[in-house]
């Protein structure tokens, strides 16, 4: 079948879409400009007029060129469609995300080494820490958002800024609304504060692919939504060596303190949590937490050194956002896909295998690795319903006028049904008469 390809922002080749989500699409590209493949996200044209999906975009593409340097995966570009929605162009990745490489793993019994795991796990943690430090929270930390390249150094890229929330910037998520995966969030973010929410959450996050790796299973599991927000903010904290023998009791004691119900009883920094495991993993005694009261701000901006790498970041950020606000041309009628394109999967480093429960569109929002595929956003503080204002008292009044004559009319209309029953009831009688 042939691909159907057609040019964005007048300089990339779309081909065929590698991911799909709620808001849009990811699709495999080719820069014209400078012949290197190219991963497009695009948002739908539905998304696109929406404000708060638009703003996540520009704010992905600010983290990641903030983050530049880092494991995260690379911004490209920041363009406008023909239909007035902006792409965000990134690196193209050749290789599988993590939760494809898990899943292989846990189906075939296989448990890979320790050392596999902080090689993974140092470049992640590095990027954390200094996404932190700038204030960014990635908030969607899962398998799925860590891509493993093919052939490179470091060979990890963290992916999807989508979610994430910047100390600088405004809250897009309402009061006691729930954003991530399920399996992988925090217990202050299930409690629906976004505002409450700093880089420990994922951290969290984080410890929890830990556990998974060593073990081949979720440290918190349960049958529904509800069983796993109880387990995760209130339930006892799961042992590790229980399944892995051959590690050091020093892992549970970390475990322990990395998915601790209270933010300020885990692991401060990204550093101090990767520390912590590589000694444990080797053995070496733990030392007890600090004594913390209440839960403290982390990953302070006071000092002039942060402040000017954040300003200079932001500032790189805002010289790549001059392409989507600059208005498209309209002298072209639109370019778009005539006919579907091609879907077809990037290339592997493992082999080809049936997607797992867990292998969903890693675009935007998750849709969970839950049975009963709960949302995305979970209102765990049902908004007040808005006062109706007299126009909407009078429509409503008005469209519910036809339903209260039909229940005036009931009454008559059951009279005159009961008066053709009894008549009926007397002909048939008075035929019986003359009959005999």
């Amino acid at each position: 079948m042939q691909e159907s390809r057609w040019l964005a922002a007048e300089r990339y080749e779309v081909g065929e879409v590698v991911g799909r989500g709620g808001y849009g699409m990811v699709c495999r590209g080719l820069d014209l400009h400078t012949g290197n493949h190219v991963a497009l996200k695009m948002l739908s044209p539905e998304a696109g007029r929406d404000a708060d999906v638009v703003e996540r975009m520009l704010r992905e593409q600010q983290a990641l060129v903030a983050l530049s340097g880092t494991c995260a995966v690379t911004a490209i570009d920041l363009c406008r469609l023909e239909s007035g929605a902006p792409c965000l162009v990134m690196e193209w990745l050749d290789g599988c995300d993590l939760e494809k490489q898990l899943s292989l793993w846990e189906g075939s019994g296989h448990r890979p080494s320790p050392e596999q795991l902080l090689d993974v796990l140092k470049p992640l943690t590095q990027t954390l820490q200094r996404a932190h430090e700038l204030g960014i929270v990635h908030r969607d930390i899962k398998p799925a958002n860590i891509f493993l390249t093919k052939d490179d150094d470091p060979g990890v890229r963290l992916l999807d800024f989508g979610l994430s929330r910047m100390k600088s910037a405004a809250p897009l998520t309402a009061l006691g609304m729930v954003m991530g995966s399920p399996s992988y969030i925090a217990p202050e973010t299930w409690r629906g504060n976004s505002t409450a929410l700093d880089g420990r959450a994922d951290l969290f996050a984080l410890a929890v692919i830990v556990y998974r790796w060593l073990t081949g299973r979720l440290p918190f599991e349960a049958p529904d939504l509800i069983g796993k927000m109880t387990a995760v903010t209130s339930g006892p904290r799961p042992s590790l060596v229980a399944f892995r023998e051959d590690l050091p009791p020093s892992v549970d004691t970390w475990v322990s303190r990395a998915l601790a119900v209270e933010a300020a009883d885990r692991y401060q920094t990204a550093n101090e949590f990767y520390e912590a495991l590589a000694a444990a993993l080797r053995g070496q005694s733990l030392p007890p937490p600090q004594a913390v009261s209440g839960v403290r701000e982390v990953n302070s901006l006071e000092t002039p050194e942060r402040k000017s790498a954040l300003a200079v970041a932001w500032q790189a950020a805002a010289s790549l956002l001059k392409r989507f606000t600059v208005q498209p041309k309209r002298s072209a009628p639109p370019i778009a896909p005539s006919v579907p394109v091609v879907v077809k999967a990037p290339a592997a480093v493992t082999e080809p295998q049936e997607p797992s429960e867990g292998d969903r569109s890693t675009i935007w929002l998750d849709s969970t690795e839950l049975e009963e595929e709960p949302p995305s956003f979970v209102p765990l503080i049902p908004p007040p319903a808005p006062e109706p204002t007299p126009e909407v008292t009078e429509k409503a009044s008005a469209e519910a006028e036809p339903e209260r004559e039909e229940a005036r009319q009931a009454p008559k209309k059951a009279k005159q049904k009961a008066k053709k029953l009894t008549a009926k009831k007397a002909e048939k009688k008075r035929k019986k008469k003359r009959k005999r």
